[in-house]
C-alpha cells in the first residue's frame, strides 16, 4: 500500500540591487519609528518595579477617562480583553505630567 507524501515547494525571488539603493533602504528602515508597546506586566515592571499587575491596573483604571482612545487618549480600553497595548512613550509622558498617585 502506497503512502501519500505531501510536498511543499517554496519559491524565492531574488533581486540584485546596487549598493547605493541598498544603503538608501537601510537608512529608510532605520528612520522608521516603531512605537514600543507594553503589556500590563511590562508596564508594572518598568513603571512600578513590581512583578504583580494590581497597582498598574488600578492606575490605568483610575485614569481611564484621560487615557481611553474614545476620549482622546492613547489606550484602547475596548480591546484590552486581547491584552493591554500601552504605548510606552505616551504613558511615560502622561506619568510625568500626572504623577503616579
Amino acid at each position: 500500500m502506497a503512502e501519500s507524501i505531501d510536498i511543499l515547494i517554496a519559491q524565492q525571488h531574488l533581486r540584485l540591487v546596487e549598493e547605493d539603493e541598498f544603503q538608501e533602504f537601510q537608512a529608510w528602515k532605520k528612520a522608521q519609528v516603531k512605537p514600543e508597546e507594553w503589556t500590563l506586566k511590562q508596564f508594572a515592571e518598568h513603571v512600578f518595579n513590581q512583578k504583580g499587575t494590581t497597582r498598574a491596573l488600578n492606575y490605568l483604571i483610575k485614569y481611564k477617562n484621560q487615557l481611553d482612545v474614545l476620549r482622546g487618549g492613547f489606550i484602547d480600553y475596548g480591546s484590552t480583553h486581547n491584552g493591554w497595548h500601552i504605548p510606552s512613550h505616551e504613558i511615560q509622558k502622561f506619568i510625568i505630567e500626572h504623577g503616579l498617585n
